[in-house]
């Protein structure tokens, strides 16, 4: 039987050594099971930071991290914004079976498994640094997948991705079922791939939601710098009702429109 999972968060706190302000401040936060999280936020307003706690990198000054769920210890894999800072191994194929084979599990199966979940078998005998970035991404995720872990934490998995790298990963995202944070710049990856959003400001958290209705508020995006989801725009501009759910759907709607 799957367990439930939560993650609660009270009274955060958290400065860097050289810093003399706190990057997460007093910071309180339910994260639901299952669900995929968009933390959201301009540069500075503690997006990373904030997943490095969870994810225990970073021990926070004060507050609590609490991870319900009745049994012993919670897995937490972690993809770093540059992925290629953690690799270590000379092919694909070992970066993804590292963390599998030191916990003693069946490495191999679970390599094969989700070199193919994640489309990069093909790949397996690459040496990983020499990749594209968007393949480097690829590899990242698969190793943190193969350690089978129960919470998957992802720093801005988009980055420097274009529209189609983008949908690779908003797939993937599809087929997990885990709870997943991921911070995000791109609010139509979030918009179409995120069950919550999460909105940060000088460390601490503004708003929290189901992904269309806090995306869908243009007030309260233009108020903390977040770009308008295009669909969002479209639908506005077009007086559309609900709101699409994807571009494809956006385009059908469009047709009708001028029909």
């Amino acid at each position: 039987m799957r367990r439930e999972l939560k993650i609660e968060i009270r009274g955060l706190n958290f400065s860097y050594p050289d810093s003399s302000s706190r990057s997460i401040r007093d910071l309180d936060l339910s994260i639901e099971e299952g669900k995929n999280h968009a933390i959201m936020g301009k540069n500075g307003s503690g997006k990373t930071t904030l997943l490095k706690l969870i994810a225990g990198i970073h021990p926070p000054d004060s507050g609590s991290i609490e991870f319900i769920d009745g049994s012993g210890e919670t897995e937490i894999g972690f993809s770093p914004e540059d992925p290629e800072l953690g690799f270590f191994s000379k092919t694909v194929r070992e970066e993804v079976e590292f963390y599998p084979k030191n916990l003693g599990k069946d490495h191999e199966t679970i390599a094969d498994k989700t070199l193919k979940t994640v489309g990069i078998a093909h790949l397996s005998e690459k040496l990983p640094t020499v990749l594209s970035s968007g393949q480097q991404r690829l590899v990242s995720i698969a190793s943190v997948l193969s350690g089978q872990p129960e919470i998957i934490i992802m720093d801005e998995p988009t980055h420097s991705l274009h529209s189609h790298g983008e949908k690779m990963i908003g797939r993937i995202l599809d087929k997990i079922d885990k709870t997943i944070l991921f911070s995000t710049h791109s609010s139509d990856f979030a918009f179409e791939y995120a069950d919550k959003a999460v909105l940060m400001s000088e460390g601490t958290v503004q708003k929290v939601g189901d992904v269309r209705d806090v995306l869908s508020d243009r007030e309260l995006l233009k108020k903390f710098g977040i770009r308008i989801p295009g669909l969002v725009d479209w639908a506005f501009e077009n007086q559309i009702e609900p709101i699409p759910e994807s571009m494809e759907e956006a385009s059908k709607l469009s047709e009708e429109v001028k029909d």
